[in-house]
């Protein structure tokens, strides 16, 4: 297809335009300029993700790292992620924020010995986590709350609700380890039962 002179012309000041307008989009004024860029500036440090982290001294001496998103006087949700990850996993909850505030969730998690801004001490065990989380909880001022846990926060959540079951109104556990499995390869449910020949 060949084109006449006029649609020659038009279509050349066309992307001419569009090229001109592409660069002002990009960050460009359109000026043309002798001087070369700006150099770029990278950043040291990783921006934080999730809610801020508060620290709060416990009777037990301890230092206990927690977040508290949402309402004050919303539903309060203890929320226990999976292994490895700090109080700031409850950002990963973010995809239905909307939903979340609809429901008027009050977000609460309290890290694990070792995860996150929380030193790692070897005497520790999931009981102690119980009581810190407890103990924060009582800072708060909630008495009664909801669990939410995933992964290997499924035994925290599971020793925190037997320890204080008046005060945990729902206990949900989404692809939890079991409290008492060796390892997930091994892990056996025990009311189950071989099929029978």
């Amino acid at each position: 297809m060949r084109l006449s002179g006029l649609n020659r012309t038009t279509t050349t000041v066309g992307c001419a335009a569009l090229a001109l307008l592409g660069g002002m989009v990009l960050g460009g004024s359109g000026a043309v300029s002798a001087s070369p860029p700006a150099e770029p500036k990278v950043q040291n440090t990783f921006d934080p993700l999730g809610p801020d982290v508060r620290a709060a001294k416990l009777p037990s001496g301890r230092t206990a790292h927690y977040t508290d998103s949402g309402p004050r006087d919303g539903v309060p949700v203890l929320y226990i992620g999976g292994t490895g990850t700090s109080a700031r996993a409850v950002h990963m909850t973010d995809f239905f924020r909307t939903t979340r505030a609809d429901l008027g969730l009050r977000l609460i998690s309290v890290e694990r010995n070792g995860f996150g801004d929380t030193a790692y001490d070897p005497a520790l065990g999931k009981a102690d986590f119980a009581r810190d989380a407890l103990d924060v909880l009582d800072r708060l001022g909630v008495e009664r709350f909801r669990i939410v846990a995933i992964s290997g926060g499924g035994p925290y959540a599971a020793e925190l609700a037997a320890r204080a079951p008046g005060r945990v109104s729902a206990l949900h556990l989404a692809a939890a380890l079991p409290r008492t499995a060796r390892s997930p390869h091994t892990a056996r449910c025990p009311t189950t039962r071989s099929p029978r020949p």
